[in-house]
């Protein structure tokens, strides 16, 4: 078994799997130490001129308690639907409205690069389709195969099962065109980087739940410096 390497952090809500960032740079991009040097400036998250990005950051977190709100209370109902609650009612809004993924769409499949008939059932796409998004219900643990994540043979009819993280990351693994992907079933949310290992896992584990629950503004902040759409480029005309 892979030997796993997690990091501690000053954030209760943020996990560093792998070594994927060091602790030390998260610090130093969380903290807005250098924003010129790390391209956190208004300008580079898209803020318009005369706004300061701290006081976006504050009007965000609000919008997202909102929605956290309204999902946990869609979520006690007895004939709530966890994985359309936790999709329509948090993680859409959460990612179009609070990090900027204005062009975040539904996406059946994309085909795996220099194999166009080994498909990948991602759900949801964004950056003209060049971050996949996984996107699962609170009652599916994004480590926890399951049929809805897998791929069915078409000549033995058998379906594979496979976790949210793991159709992420083998989804970008695939890709030519992607080197980030997200996954999230309302409760965590990962940002995945394109890993050849699939047996050393690497990501950073944002705890949504934790966030909301408890108020934590610095991991909020810390959560959104790191996920926003501008973090992971801009969305090319032709897709590409």
């Amino acid at each position: 078994m892979a030997r796993k390497t997690t990091q501690q952090l000053a954030y209760t809500a943020l996990r560093i799997e792998g070594g994927l960032i060091p602790a030390e740079e998260l610090t130093r991009l969380t903290t807005l130490a250098a924003p010129e040097a790390t391209e956190q400036t208004e300008g580079h998250y898209d803020i318009p001129k005369g706004l300061k990005l701290r006081d976006e950051i504050a009007r965000y977190f609000k919008i997202a308690q909102n929605l956290w709100q309204d999902f946990a209370q869609q979520r006690q109902r007895q004939d709530a639907n966890p994985h359309s609650v936790t999709v329509q009612t948090l993680l859409l809004p959460l990612l179009r409205q609070v990090l900027g993924y204005t062009d975040l769409t539904a996406q059946s499949s994309v085909p795996a690069s220099g194999n166009s008939h080994h498909t990948y059932n991602i759900g949801h796409a964004a950056l003209g389709g060049c971050l996949p998004v996984v996107l699962a219900g609170f009652d599916q643990p994004l480590d926890l195969a399951a049929e809805r994540f897998g791929d069915t043979n078409p000549e033995t009819g058998r379906t594979r099962r496979r976790s949210p993280y793991m159709l992420a990351q083998e989804a970008l693994n695939a890709s030519d065109q992607s080197l980030w992907a997200i996954t999230s079933n309302g409760l965590k949310l990962r940002i995945l980087r394109d890993n050849p290992s699939l047996t050393r896992p690497a990501y950073v584990e944002v705890d949504l739940e934790a966030i909301f629950t408890e108020e934590l503004y610095a991991d909020f902040t810390a959560f959104w410096l790191l996920a926003h759409a501008s973090r992971f480029g801009k969305a090319h005309p032709d897709g590409t």
